[in-house]
């Protein structure tokens, strides 16, 4: 059978995938990976009165950008089911994936034996009732065109991550991925919460300047490079830790990076943490006033790391990425980038 509504590589103007061949037939995986940027820049679209369609194929693209960009030969997903019901091709089945690092006492073979697929969501965002469709379509597609088996995972079963999201993993563990949008349980009874409308902001940190981190001490990550930042939450030249200024706000926050120097195996800490302007030192500093929630990254192939962080921040807190390396010895942290969505 034909798959409806399939936008293939072709028609993204890409070649063959040079990932090589295998046999991803014991299932399927679920992601996300794009924090708030999809929905944001449909919004963007829609506000300017255009296709709110051309961000997704514009984020496909800039996700094949990022992934080659970290050194992977292509996209690191098999497909992406787009919130219009599209499904777009990456390195399609039958390709080794690059989506599920393994991670010891989970799940092993991610990327060699099952089909990864991304909603393009951010953490917390529930997948369309036209992704859900297209999930479905795929789904039965690969089931009886290439005997791909109906079962269905998310990303942190096979690697110690939030991904995909408390939304879509509570539609993996009740079955609703495999029984298509049909039949999806009802969601959890709460009271209707009105829509938020939300900032967004990207900065990144630039190969000129690589944070330096020595074993055992946590070290601010500094951003040099402005993507977007409407509020002027960041200073317009140098470098600088914070990622923003509360007055206060509610935010979601992304941040991936590259680490240099580490050795496979050994372990990177990373956490949001929150500073306050202290004038009765001397002289004048920046201090620690919370922690944000640990998560201890593994280091594996590709020296990756990433880390998702939900929360809240005071009046004139400053948000700040931080790093604490177990490494044996100094490590850098190189090309970071943080994109942080936030409303009063």
């Amino acid at each position: 059978m034909a798959l409806s509504n399939f936008v293939s590589r072709s028609d993204m103007g890409w070649a063959a995938t040079p990932a090589p061949r295998t046999v991803t037939n014991l299932g399927m995986v679920a992601h996300y990976d794009s924090g708030f940027w999809l929905r944001n820049r449909r919004k963007e679209l829609a506000d300017a009165k255009r296709s709110q369609h051309a961000a997704c194929i514009e984020y496909w693209n800039r996700t094949r950008t990022q992934h080659r960009g970290q050194g992977w030969v292509d996209v690191g997903y098999a497909y992406f089911t787009c919130p219009d019901g599209y499904v777009f091709a990456g390195r399609e089945v039958n390709h080794q994936q690059a989506a599920e690092l393994p991670t010891p006492g989970k799940m092993q073979n991610g990327n060699s034996r099952y089909v990864s697929c991304t909603f393009g969501l951010g953490p917390n965002e529930e997948p369309t009732a036209d992704a859900l469709k297209a999930w479905a379509r795929l789904r039965a597609w690969l089931m009886d065109e290439h005997g791909v088996k109906g079962d269905v995972y998310g990303h942190r079963d096979f690697t110690s991550t939030d991904c995909p999201g408390e939304p879509v993993y509570r539609l993996v563990k009740s079955g609703a991925l495999k029984r298509g949008p049909a039949t999806l349980p009802p969601k959890p009874t709460t009271p209707p919460v009105q829509e938020i409308d939300m900032d967004y902001a990207s900065f990144g940190s630039s190969d000129a300047g690589p944070t330096t981190c020595e074993p055992g001490v946590w070290t601010d990550i500094a951003f040099d490079t402005e993507y977007a930042d409407p509020t002027k939450s960041h200073p317009d030249s140098g470098s600088n830790p914070t990622v923003l200024i509360g007055k206060p706000y509610i935010y979601t926050l992304e941040f991936g990076a590259e680490v240099v120097g580490g050795q496979l195996d050994e372990i990177i800490d990373i956490d949001v943490a929150e500073y306050l302007y202290d004038k009765t030192t001397t002289p004048p500093s920046d201090k620690l006033v919370e922690p944000g929630k640990l998560n201890s990254v593994r280091l594996t192939h590709g020296f990756r790391l990433h880390h998702v962080a939900v929360g809240s921040l005071r009046k004139n807190g400053k948000l700040r990425v931080r790093v604490c390396s177990h490494a044996a010895a100094t490590v850098k942290i190189k090309g970071a980038r943080v994109s942080v969505a936030y409303a009063e």
